[in-house]
C-alpha cells in the first residue's frame, strides 16, 4: 500500500452501505463511486491504482463531514467520458445494488470520476478528519465543514491504528 491516500468528503451511506454489505461476503468483489464532479481526480490518473496497487480511501459521510466513518481500497479508476457504451451498459448491471446506473451528470453537472473500489469496510470508532494530514502543505484536514464534496490527497495512516477503529 501507498503511503498516500485520498480522503471525499460526504459520501451518502445509502451509497457506501450497500458496496460494504457486498464486500462483507465477497471481499474480492470491485464496486464502484461516483463523486458529483467534474472535475478530474487528477492524481487517481496519474498513479492509476490497481489491485496489486491500492490507494487507501477516506471517506465522511453526509450527515457527519467531520469523521471519517468509511475506508477501503482504491483499486481503480476511470474517467466516465471516455467510456465506451459497450462498457458503461455491462456495468450499469453492476452499480444497480448502489446507484440505479453510471450517470455522466446529476442536476445538469457533469460527474466524470468512476472509482474502482475494494475491502469497503465501516469504522465502529469513526475518527476526527484531523487525524489525516494533506499531502498539499502537510497540515491535518479541517473538522469545520459545513457542505458535502471534494476531496484531498492525505499521507495513509498505520494500519495497526486503523483495524483497531474497526
Amino acid at each position: 500500500m501507498r503511503n498516500e491516500a485520498l480522503f471525499i468528503n460526504g459520501i451518502y451511506e445509502g451509497t457506501l452501505e450497500p458496496i460494504v454489505e457486498v464486500q462483507k461476503d465477497i471481499p474480492e468483489q470491485v464496486l464502484y463511486l461516483q463523486p458529483y464532479s467534474g472535475y478530474q481526480i487528477k492524481r487517481l490518473a496519474e498513479i492509476k491504482p490497481s489491485v496489486n496497487n491500492p490507494i487507501r480511501l477516506f471517506a465522511s459521510i453526509t450527515n457527519d463531514l467531520s469523521h471519517i466513518h468509511y475506508i477501503g481500497d482504491i483499486v481503480g479508476w476511470e474517467d466516465k467520458r471516455e467510456m465506451s457504451d459497450k462498457r458503461r451498459e455491462k456495468l450499469n448491471r453492476i452499480v444497480e445494488i448502489q446507484d440505479e446506473e453510471i450517470y455522466l451528470e446529476i442536476d445538469g453537472k457533469e460527474c466524470i470520476n468512476l472509482i474502482h473500489v475494494k475491502n469497503m469496510k465501516r469504522l465502529s470508532k469513526p475518527f476526527s478528519v484531523e487525524a489525516l494530514t494533506k499531502i498539499s502543505d502537510n497540515k491535518p484536514l479541517s473538522p469545520n465543514r459545513t457542505t458535502a464534496g471534494g476531496w484531498a490527497y492525505v499521507f495513509d495512516i498505520e494500519e495497526y491504528w486503523l483495524m483497531k477503529q474497526l
